[in-house]
């Protein structure tokens, strides 16, 4: 069965125009997700078919030209939209410069085919390896598998431009209109471009998805107003660290952490300003913290650091340290008006040689906190009785 290239052709045309109107109205223009750029890429990448499609029609100065030009510059949109997507500023004359190129260059080639389609063909193959390029950089940072299949569809696209470049110049002599010439050629560029299509449109509706359900997550782990992890996380990370401790007989500790009259914070400055010193004590905790603690929003005015392999001594140490850092550290109002706070911090650690629920250390740390409310605030107390 022989394959009617013109036919194939118009599949392709097709193909491209239904990408794109899917691709545009999937674009959301207050996201900075990738997919403005990659739906203009569809855009410019469907007229270069249709302005192949008008070859006969047109000079080749339009068409041939046009339509070269217009593919390289829909593989540079895809770039920039990938830069974006990694939330990366991308350098733009490594990503415009086979652009610039090919528009240069091939404007000597248009009456010159085998020459143009090599010279095409070897700039579409080093833009291809900058899309792959990219996604390698990040492929740590990127959640899912999404990107393998997207890798895959340019690592197909690449193969497709090196058959193009070597049959050209396996046959330099034969080379003539690109829709009626060497149609086996033209019949395995469509065919191999059509799947490419596909597949990269695959791969970037996976990974969209991926990113879309990574920010779900992490959006349902984290408190809202501090940026911090939240009660739900705390727990689950207790949980697990509290069951490894006791497998490997390692000290746990945990401090509980209140801040001192926030009610009257709240209605002396307002809640607005009650909000940013959330938020300011948020990020000076954060900062102090070792990487391996565990910090998080239990709720209201209260927050909870997990200790993994830290005993009472050492936590005591970062207590101390975390008290007096808010008690040096100038908070302000929404207005601007100085607002004095501080905190107070139970600790409790772990009881070795004893199994023990995230509950209980919990409880403990509530009742050293408790204490040290009650002993004047602005101090840590430890959990009566110390580890035992």
């Amino acid at each position: 069965m022989q394959a009617h290239t013109p036919t194939m052709f118009l599949m392709l045309l097709m193909a491209s125009a239904t990408l794109t109107i899917a691709a545009a109205v999937a674009v959301r223009f207050k996201e900075r997700n990738g997919m403005l750029f990659w739906a203009l890429a569809m855009v410019a990448q469907t007229a270069s078919y249709m302005l192949l499609s008008l070859r006969g029609h047109l000079s080749d100065g339009i068409t041939v030209y046009g339509a070269n030009l217009l593919l390289s510059v829909s593989i540079a949109l895809f770039v920039e939209g990938l830069f974006e997507f990694q939330q990366r500023r991308p350098p733009r004359w490594l990503v415009w410069s086979p652009v610039l190129v090919l528009a240069v260059f091939f404007a000597f080639l248009v009456d010159r085919v085998a020459e143009r389609i090599l010279l095409s063909a070897a700039i579409a193959i080093v833009q291809c390896a900058q899309v792959l390029s990219v996604l390698w950089e990040r492929r740590r940072e990127l959640a899912g598998r999404g990107k393998y299949t997207l890798a895959f569809g340019w690592v197909m696209l690449m193969g497709m431009y090196g058959y193009r470049g070597i049959a050209t110049a396996q046959h330099m002599g034969e080379v003539s209109f690109l829709v009626v010439a060497n149609p086996r050629i033209q019949a395995i560029t469509y065919l191999l471009v059509s799947m490419c299509l596909i597949v990269i449109s695959l791969g970037l509706v996976i990974m969209l998805k991926e990113q879309a359900d990574a920010r779900n997550r992490d959006m349902a782990m984290r408190d809202e107003l501090t940026g911090l992890t939240n009660r739900r996380f705390l727990l689950e990370s207790l949980h697990q660290n509290l069951a490894l401790a006791q497998r490997a007989e390692q000290p746990l500790t945990v401090l509980m952490i209140d801040i001192d009259h926030f009610k009257r914070v709240n209605d002396t400055f307002g809640h607005l300003s009650g909000d940013l010193v959330l938020k300011k004590l948020a990020s000076t905790l954060i900062s102090r913290v070792r990487d391996q603690d565990i910090i998080g929003r239990l709720g209201g005015e209260e927050f909870l650091v997990i200790l993994p392999d830290t005993a009472t001594e050492g936590a005591c140490q970062l207590a101390e340290d975390l008290r007096a850092c808010i008690e040096a550290t100038p908070f302000f109002g929404e207005d601007g008006t100085l607002i004095p706070v501080t905190i107070s911090i139970g600790l409790y650690e772990r009881k070795q040689r004893t199994r023990q629920r995230s509950d209980d250390m919990i409880g403990g740390a509530d009742q050293a906190l408790y204490r040290a409310k009650e002993n004047g605030r602005n101090r840590v107390e430890v959990f009566p009785g110390g580890a035992t």
